[in-house]
């Protein structure tokens, strides 16, 4: 686990040092909620509850655009995942029903959403991600991840539950994903409600008949609005 000392030199360095170039005023408790949000959840491995993403963020709207982008870059070099305590309980509710099945979490980064959900007591068997994403590898994995392509995966371990947060819009991976799943297998996928955000148009649309269920995550980033969506293979 990393110190918060060594936390804080990384964090004054990488992070609050650009931001401070495009403020020009006191914003000493901003930078407290910011750096109590990274160290808690990605430092210390203990989920704080949306309060701090909350004052974070409608802090983050009085300030020049560059700062919101400065922090999402950050943010993203860990998940895409709105991860606070309220939507891990949501989600470990939803997947609760599959606790007996095998779940596997595909293309899932560094790990954290089955890292907290373990934490939780859901076991997620196995985390693959293929780490195509270069900044992925940048931070500490909280779990076990394995380097491996999800669709191969699927095809050859056949997992019961296959999780995927914020999958990619611009090409066919959830398409392909789900045509290699067996019969009576589920697809659980995290994704804003913009398909061109994440996702796929195509997927969603004529996949709909396998929707078993959609719901909305408790909190979303502005401007986002976070579904899980469960499909079943039939």
């Amino acid at each position: 686990m990393v110190s918060l000392l060594s936390f804080n030199e990384y964090f004054q360095k990488n992070v609050l040092k650009h931001i401070e170039y495009f403020l020009c005023s006191n914003n000493y408790y901003f930078y407290k909620h910011l750096e109590s949000y990274f160290y808690c959840t990605f430092y210390k491995y203990n989920l704080v509850t949306s309060y701090f993403l909350v004052k974070i963020f409608s802090k983050i709207k009085l300030f020049p655009s560059q700062v919101g982008v400065l922090i999402r870059q950050e943010y993203v070099r860990y998940t895409y995942f709105p991860l606070c305590w309220e939507n891990t309980v949501f989600l470990k509710r939803i997947l609760t029903p599959f606790k007996k099945k095998r779940i596997y979490e595909l293309a899932a980064g560094n790990g954290w959403v089955s890292y907290y959900l373990n934490r939780m007591g859901l076991k997620i068997d196995k985390v693959v991600d293929d780490f195509s994403w270069e900044k992925l590898t940048e931070t500490e994995k909280p779990i076990k991840v394995y380097k491996q392509d999800a669709i191969k995966t699927i095809k050859d371990e056949n997992p019961d539950v296959a999780l995927i947060n914020w999958p990619p819009p611009e090409d066919n991976f959830l398409i392909n994903c789900f045509d290699v799943m067996k019969k009576g297998n589920y697809l659980v996928i995290i994704a804003d409600k913009d398909p061109n955000v994440s996702g796929n148009v195509i997927f969603f649309k004529n996949y709909e008949k396998y929707l078993l269920i959609k719901k909305y995550l408790p909190y979303s980033f502005p401007d986002f609005q976070d579904i899980i969506y469960i499909y079943q293979k039939k």
